[in-house]
């Protein structure tokens, strides 16, 4: 493994991922996963432009965010991310206002008008988000915003385009992603503590303890898991479609793995690749469109 690492091929991928991590493009080949989870449990029939769209526009408010973020540390630079944005900020800047404009103007060509209607309204939402993590005077609320607006920005679509009615089934698996997303959020502020500290841009971590909210990550992903296990259990009883059971197997892997990585935290910062598996996992949900519908 070692001598993979200091081959070219180790290199490369090295590479590869490091840069996805630094740009958010594993964010949004994961809100693709995340997509595929609401078309698939709510029988929705995507238009071909929203599965471009949806990361397109998660890489613009992503890329705001870490824009925002570098304009406000200036100097001293902790994380990778900020300093490469900070280096780059026009170029970068340039590229997020017109892939913006682009989105706007493919969602009113592609997409129906109420959707586009939605759309803004959670655009509205995410620039009155970034607008608010650029004061600073909020904390915990920064995590809570993000969880929402993303959920919401995933699942918005498929709603309206739903080939099924809306049942408890439904509910309990949008909550359990928006748990989900919430537990990846505060197990990435956990830990990026330190670089957060010395750029002094911490926002959970400002309220509740280090520790404290180690074991509110742990605790609450052990029995969000416990609970879709139990959810599982009936529906396999029950004979629930393939779909519902894939995705509860999906959101299952989704709220356990950052309770996995805070529980082995060493271990994590030590190899330094924890986003590989917290947000490369939420790819794994593009797997259900190829199940047999």
């Amino acid at each position: 493994m070692a001598a993979l690492k200091r081959g070219p091929v180790g290199r490369f991928f090295a590479a590869v991922f490091g840069y996805a991590e630094i740009l958010s493009l594993d964010i949004c080949i994961g809100v693709v996963g995340s997509g595929a989870l609401a078309a698939s449990l709510l029988h929705a029939d995507m238009r071909l432009a929203w599965w471009f769209l949806l990361p397109a526009a998660v890489w613009v408010i992503y890329t705001a965010d870490h824009l925002l973020d570098a304009r406000k540390v200036r100097d001293d630079f902790a994380n990778a991310r900020h300093e490469f944005h900070r280096r780059h900020f026009r170029v970068l800047a340039t590229l997020a206002i017109l892939t913006a404009l682009a989105c706007f103007v493919a969602a009113i060509f592609f997409l129906s008008d109420i959707v586009v209607k939605g759309g803004l309204l959670l655009c509205l939402m995410a620039a009155f988000h970034l607008g608010m993590a650029f004061w600073g005077k909020i904390r915990f609320g920064k995590e809570i915003s993000v969880a929402v607006i993303y959920s919401l920005g995933v699942w918005f679509a498929p709603y309206l385009r739903r080939g099924c009615s809306v049942t408890g089934i439904h509910m309990l698996a949008f909550g359990f992603f928006v748990l989900a997303a919430l537990l990846n959020l505060l197990m990435n502020s956990i830990m990026e503590y330190e670089m957060d500290e010395k750029e002094k841009l911490r926002f959970a971590t400002g309220v509740l303890s280090l520790n404290r909210m180690r074991i509110i990550v742990v605790v609450v992903s052990w029995l969000a898991s416990l609970a879709i296990l139990v959810i599982l259990k009936y529906g396999i009883k029950l004979h629930v479609e393939l779909t519902v059971i894939s995705g509860f197997v999906f959101l299952f892997i989704l709220c356990a793995v950052p309770g996995i990585i805070i529980s082995e935290e060493k271990f994590y910062k030590k190899n330094k690749r924890y986003r590989v598996q917290a947000e490369w996992v939420f790819s794994l949900g593009m797997l259900l469109l190829f199940l047999p519908k």
